[in-house]
Parts: structure tokens; sequence; C-alpha cells
């Protein structure tokens, strides 16, 4: 089967975070697993796994939102953003989130940040 090819707008994620703080019809999605997701995650973002975006976007998410679309992997961030777009989604990709600089939460942020301040001494 041959897929129709699918323009994915890249935006930059720590701008378009901001963007996101401010309006309230953006949703960011992370399309990793849900333990990735609970490890560390920019705040207010929340978890739509890339595995199940076929068979539960339509059902589950709203299409009058727009979809800010990231990932562990810039790759699977550029696949979901695939995949919504071709449900008829609003949906941009911000790739990886490595670096991010925002306001995280999660399981792990104590940790790091922990083993950040203690390495230089």
């Amino acid at each position: 089967m041959f897929f129709k090819k699918t323009n994915v707008q890249q935006l930059e994620f720590n701008h378009a975070y901001e963007y996101f703080l401010d309006h309230e019809e953006v949703i960011l999605l992370c399309v990793d697993e849900m333990r990735q997701f609970d490890e560390n995650h920019p705040v207010g973002a929340q978890c739509f796994p890339l595995r199940v975006i076929d068979s539960r976007a339509k059902v589950e998410l709203d299409k009058d939102y727009v979809y800010y679309i990231y990932s562990i992997n810039k790759f699977t961030a550029e696949d979901g953003t695939k995949k919504l777009l071709r449900q008829g989604f609003d949906a941009y990709c911000l790739g990886s989130n490595v670096e991010f600089k925002g306001p995280e939460e999660g399981v792990n942020i104590k940790n790091r940040k922990r083993r950040r301040r203690n390495k230089g001494r």
C-alpha cells in the first residue's frame, strides 16, 4: 500500500513550549511509552504512545485542539506527528525533548538534579 507524502512542520521545542503555556487550544503530547513519560516530562505534557495512535486517536483525541508532538527520539516524534496528520489532526513536530530547558516533572527529576549538583564536587 502506498501512502500520500505527509509534510510535517517542525517547531523548535523551547519556543513552542512557551506558546503552549499561553494557549489553551494547544496540547503538548509525548508519544513515548508511559514508563518513559513517567520518568520525566515537561510540566503540562500528556502521554499518548505512538503504538496506540492508529487505533485510539480518533476516539480519544479532540480535533478542536492543536497537538505539539515530542518524544525522546526525534524520529518517533515525527512518526507520531505523521500519524495524527493523516487522521486529520492539526499536529506539529517538536522532535526530541533532550534539549528542553523548561520545567520538568516525573519520578527521576529529583535524582537527576541531585546528580548534576554533586558532579563537580
